[in-house]
């Protein structure tokens, strides 16, 4: 008996599946995350206010280089319980479901999608959660409940991150960062990691990102970390779809070109002709990651 290959699975294996990625960069502010995501092919930067990432994406002249969305304005008033105000979770749900059905459409405009100040966000949603508690632990009576807003949180990690890395888009994650000690710290070695809001963020981003690097700046210069080490900083990375990624030495002024070049992605000029790297005199930046 032969069996029977399905004809939309022949289709699949015939055509060439386009590869996107799903990274996360973590680092100090002022470390090049913002910078190094905007080398990428169409990009839509989202930030919260109260981060100001959004701000790296202005030309001198005062207009902005590539399209950028703040959200949170309110997050503040939201919390104070003030009218018409709107919670920053609700904001970002409305863009990935509007980004979402526009790219169902055929009608989405951008190839990347940049979360900045996320380790801010899952602040944010975190204070949401704990007031949703506390005001429902006022409505019964008895003790607060923290649990419920760490399970709050953890819902709301999955939930978000599910649905970013299910868009047919580049995707990239921004993340603060912090310094920890050894629990037993016989060694007294610090180490660097992102700084992801409770458990929630070390069990789902992690897991679900295709490589997690790591960003820092020494005067003018950008570098980034690809290869893991066993102390400062901390890294994760697929392997072994990932593994030409593996640079032992950090990469300087890191752009989309590195991973294009690492891994077959079409080069900038040909999948976004119209990125401003690729515009006489529209990338200010004195850097080497412009065409």
């Amino acid at each position: 008996m032969t069996l029977q290959v399905p004809a939309g699975l022949q289709q699949m294996g015939a055509a060439q599946q386009p590869m996107f990625l799903r990274i996360g960069v973590y680092g100090y502010p002022g470390s090049g995350k913002t910078f190094t995501s905007m080398t990428w092919p169409a990009p839509l930067l989202i930030n919260p206010l109260a981060e100001g990432g959004h701000n790296t994406a202005r030309h001198p002249d005062g207009s902005f280089i590539v399209q950028p969305v703040v959200i949170g304005s309110t997050h503040a008033a939201f919390l104070r319980d003030v009218p018409g105000s709107v919670s920053i979770k609700v904001e970002l749900e409305q863009w990935i479901e509007y980004i979402y059905r526009a790219a169902l459409m055929k009608q989405c405009p951008w190839q990347t999608i940049v979360l900045g100040g996320f380790s801010d966000i899952a602040t944010m949603i975190y204070e949401q959660a704990e007031k949703e508690a506390q005001d429902a632990q006022k409505r019964r009576g008895g003790k607060e409940d923290k649990h419920r807003a760490w399970g709050d949180v953890l819902a709301w990690y999955n939930r978000t991150v599910h649905m970013l890395f299910s868009l047919p888009f580049h995707v990239i994650i921004e993340m603060g960062c912090k310094v920890t000690m050894d629990k037993d710290n016989r060694d007294q070695v610090a180490t660097v990691e992102p700084d992801l809001s409770g458990r929630g963020g070390k069990l789902v981003l992690p897991r679900e990102l295709d490589m997690l690097i790591y960003t820092e700046r020494n005067g003018s210069t950008f570098f980034t970390h690809f290869a893991p080490r066993v102390s400062k900083p901390v890294f994760y990375m697929k392997a072994p779809r990932f593994l030409a990624m593996s640079f032992q030495q950090p990469v300087q002024d890191c752009s989309y070109d590195v991973f294009a070049q690492a891994l077959g992605l079409p080069p900038i000029w040909v999948c976004d002709p119209g990125h401003p790297r690729c515009q006489q005199g529209r990338w200010p930046w004195s850097v080497p990651w412009h065409v």
